[in-house]
């Protein structure tokens, strides 16, 4: 309990001199509350910048993967071809700095592009994903 309490005391005099560090000396409750989020990497909703936004067109190409669609159907639901999916796929990969379009995903929903919605009336634990 006490080492908690120690980590937790050490973790905002961290968060308290970065922020002091980016010039905000008396940071309010939320400044705290945001800057913990974002050092700790908590799902935020595109407070990071990359290097470039995702486009509307690699955002549903995302979307798509995250719900399992594979290239070839991604392009059959988008309706283009399968070499301009994978050149979306590097693109996103590009942007938010990721080896893997399985990891992209993963980063996708840590920063909003794609979030989690639980379906109503069904298992709690089963989800599906929408396009922000």
């Amino acid at each position: 309990m006490a080492q908690m309490r120690l980590k937790q005391f050490y973790k905002e005099h961290l968060i308290k001199d970065i922020l002091k560090q980016l010039g905000n000396g008396e940071p309010s409750k939320r400044h705290l509350e945001v800057a913990e989020k974002l050092f700790l990497r908590e799902t935020i909703s595109r407070q990071l910048s990359f290097t470039g936004q995702l486009t509307e067109n690699e955002v549903l190409c995302l979307f798509l993967a995250a719900k399992g669609f594979n290239a070839r159907q991604t392009a059959e639901q988008m309706n283009t071809t399968l070499l301009t999916v994978y050149s979306y796929w590097k693109e996103i990969k590009r942007k938010l700095k990721c080896s893997s379009i399985a990891q992209a995903v993963y980063e996708g929903i840590c920063f909003g592009y794609v979030l989690p919605k639980k379906i109503e009336g069904e298992d709690p634990n089963s989800r599906v994903f929408e396009e922000k």
